[in-house]
């Protein structure tokens, strides 16, 4: 094998790509199958050519020829062709590929294009799919859209505040919403569950329609039922609480996505996250006007910047700050507001209870933004209290950076 077999497209390249690209040449002789992409970083842009993709950071991108993915960042987005598995998590999450596996993903929004070969798992908060599937998919989330273009070999199933379905399913259809829009061609038996139900005429159902609601559903008159229409009353437990089931969903997605931001930033920032977590417990006052600050001039300074020519890279650069604040931000407030309530000590917190803290304030929010009425205001300033600890703890980690490099320190030009 040729040290080719590591070889990546253009990507980033620093430190952690020339120690990966050392241990690729010192693991040849083991690597009788399929060699592999590991990197970590803000911004990754890797073309594949036959290996195991495996990478996490800010702003992820993958094309190429992949043999599997699996990437986590604020962004990621997959193109072009993977041999076998993807699976992907993030903040916002585009998979436009073509695939030889199945694909799992899971962010606030997650959009899936192109043909896979088996099957498609997706969660979050807006769930789009237009794509060619030979497998089942499972969906669940806030809207959930599935395109005229989507054909799945397989079955449908899955839920979502609101549902809308178009395409063909081969398979039989087993779905929920508190509004569902049916207009597809079922091959098989479809069973809906929801408030309000509503038939479009481009619905062609080989089997029953079998719908349990509370309402008579909305049946257009150029849809075909080849099988029997049957209208039932859901359960009991159905009604009174299907719009804290769907909030409740919700919530969860919230409250994964802040968990997997916070793992990225926990593995691959070093000390950034405990360290921002302490600034949110000891200096919560002052990190909410930074914070507010930040969320006013960021897209200020880039929307001035772009007006110029000469700025105009630099203003898209900065731009492109916000997303990166935004989605670690709140995992550094979820984590300093859980460590504000239950950790006594003034000292900075350990990497496990820095984990556990996570865990407890992504789910803490995720309450908070249930309240009625209050709750998106509160998460708001949640939001605010940690762009402004991230904003700190990164400015005070680059001016340190900048002083060992001025006074000639480990950082400073040393020749290699």
């Amino acid at each position: 094998m040729s040290s080719e077999t590591c070889r990546a497209g253009p990507r980033r390249r620093g430190p952690t790509a020339a120690a990966f690209g050392v241990g690729c040449l010192l693991a040849l002789p083991a690597l009788a199958q399929t060699a592999a992409i590991k990197e970590t970083g803000a911004v990754i842009d890797i073309t594949a050519s036959g290996e195991r993709v495996e990478v996490a950071g800010a702003r992820v991108t993958i094309g190429g020829n992949a043999a599997s993915v699996r990437a986590a960042g604020a962004t990621v987005t997959v193109r072009g062709q993977v041999e076998r598995d993807v699976q992907a998590a993030g903040a916002k999450v585009d998979i436009w590929a073509a695939t030889g596996g199945r694909v799992r993903a899971a962010g606030a929004t997650v959009e899936v294009r192109g043909t896979i070969a088996n099957d498609v798992e997706i969660g979050g908060a807006a769930l789009t799919v237009n794509a060619l599937i030979g497998g089942a998919l499972r969906l669940g989330g806030a809207t959930v859209t599935i395109a005229p273009g989507t054909d799945i070999a397989g079955r449908l199933e899955g839920g979502g505040a609101n549902f809308s379905v178009s395409g063909h399913i081969a398979g039989p259809v087993k779905i929920g919403g508190a509004l569902v829009t049916f207009d597809a061609r079922a091959d098989g038996p479809v069973e809906i569950q929801g408030g309000e139900v509503i038939i479009g005429e481009r619905t062609r159902v080989g089997g029953d329609l079998t719908i349990r609601s509370r309402y008579e559903p909305t049946i257009a008159e150029g849809a075909v039922i080849t099988g029997e229409v049957r209208r039932m009353e859901p359960p009991e437990w159905w009604w009174p609480v299907s719009p804290w089931i769907w909030a409740a969903g919700f919530a969860i997605f919230v409250a994964a996505g802040t968990i997997v931001a916070g793992l990225v930033l926990l593995l691959f920032g070093g000390r950034v996250l405990p360290t921002a977590t302490n600034h949110v417990r000891l200096r919560p006052g002052s990190s909410f006007l930074l914070g507010l600050a930040t969320f006013i001039l960021v897209p200020v300074v880039a929307a001035l910047l772009m007006a110029t020519f000469i700025g105009l890279t630099a203003g898209v650069a900065i731009l492109f700050v916000m997303p990166f604040l935004l989605v670690f931000g709140h995992a550094v407030a979820a984590t300093g507001i859980a460590s504000g309530i239950f950790v006594r000590a003034r000292g900075e917190l350990g990497v496990a209870l820095t984990f556990f803290m996570l865990i407890l304030g992504a789910i803490i929010i995720a309450l908070i933004a249930l309240i009625p009425w209050v709750g998106p205001f509160l998460v708001l300033i949640v939001l605010l209290l940690g762009i402004g600890a991230l904003a700190r703890t990164l400015g005070a980690r680059m001016r340190r950076i900048e002083a060992q490099s001025a006074s000639g320190g480990p950082l400073g030009g040393v020749a290699v």
